[in-house]
């Protein structure tokens, strides 16, 4: 990666003074954008190779080598120094609801107002990242300089208050509604490990459908499982477009089967659609689940429970 070049390119957007036009603003930071987002999987192009109407996207290669637009990426170059309000938020999101992207990026040349980034915050089930160049330099610093010298320390810490978080929620499920949605995953992540399974949790800005990865031994040998974790505080029931894309992972990525938990509950048509074959593989809980999988684990933690010769049970009991 050209640190350097990045370096130049990041100091021209800050540079022109609304003098240069947009379109050649927008050719100079994808420059910028490409090797970082690369760094995290994701290919950069640009909106007239798909006609997905915004200044950029991104996406991830799939298993048929294809690639699915996942991040939606506006930039807003001239504003006569003025910060981006609510109104880009609002108008971005709504441009997203009906296109396939899976979450976007809004980047500001002269930053936000607080009102913009309360309501990219609060924001769900869409999710809006905001970004101005001081982020996009700081983005650059953390590739250029690796881990920190004390990362495993951090690493140390989320495990412990992962732990503390299930003991929470395993004595008052009503913690569950103060968990934000990346905290209750590390904590989930953290209990299937303490079950027996080994356990992978997913990146947040590039999941691929799929938030946790669990593998355990099983009658035929070693076999995997997702789990997929929705969390939103709006109370939106899961409806059937999540599950199913949810069963296209599972049968794209051959995986033994899946559990899908949703702390605000299902639409009624959460299963329309998916053949019969696919349905034994897929599994439906919610915050009972997540609550459950809590109280076993600090049991085990407690020496009170001993796992089943079939893992996979612990997965999918009690759920639909």
């Amino acid at each position: 990666m050209d640190f350097e070049q990045l370096q130049k390119d990041l100091q021209w957007l800050r540079g022109e003074d609304d003098v240069a036009p947009a379109s050649e603003a927008i050719e100079v930071l994808a420059r910028v954008l490409t090797p970082l987002l690369r760094a995290e999987g994701l290919e950069l192009f640009a909106p007239d190779s798909a006609g997905l109407g915004v200044d950029l996207f991104a996406a991830a290669p799939s298993e048929e080598s294809a690639y699915k637009a996942s991040l939606a990426i506006e930039y807003k170059h001239h504003g006569m120094g003025r910060p981006i309000d609510v109104d880009a938020v609002e108008t971005l999101v709504g441009h997203i609801g009906t296109t396939p992207y899976e979450r976007a990026m809004l980047i500001g040349r002269f930053g936000f107002t607080d009102a913009a980034r309360a309501t990219a915050h609060r924001l769900e089930p869409v999710s809006v990242e905001l970004l101005d160049l001081n982020g996009l330099a700081a983005w650059i610093r953390r590739l250029e300089t690796g881990l920190p010298a004390n990362a495993a320390r951090v690493q140390l810490l989320i495990r412990a208050i992962s732990h503390q978080f299930a003991e929470l929620v395993a004595s008052d499920p009503e913690t569950l509604d103060h968990l934000e949605w990346r905290d209750l995953e590390r904590m989930l992540a953290r209990v299937m490990e303490g079950l027996g399974f080994q356990t992978t949790l997913t990146p947040a800005s590039k999941d691929g459908g799929k938030d946790l990865v669990v593998i355990c031994n099983a009658e035929r040998g070693e076999e995997s499982y997702i789990i997929e974790l929705k969390h939103w505080r709006s109370g939106k029931r899961v409806g059937k477009q999540s599950v199913t894309d949810f069963m296209q992972v599972i049968v794209a990525e051959k995986r033994s089967g899946g559990l899908f938990l949703s702390t605000s509950g299902y639409a009624a048509d959460a299963f329309e659609g998916i053949a019969e074959i696919n349905r034994r593989m897929l599994h439906l809980g919610g915050r009972s689940k997540v609550v459950l999988l809590t109280q076993t684990y600090i049991r085990a933690c407690s020496g009170l429970w001993s796992p089943p010769s079939a893992l996979p049970e612990v997965l999918f009991d009690a759920t639909d």
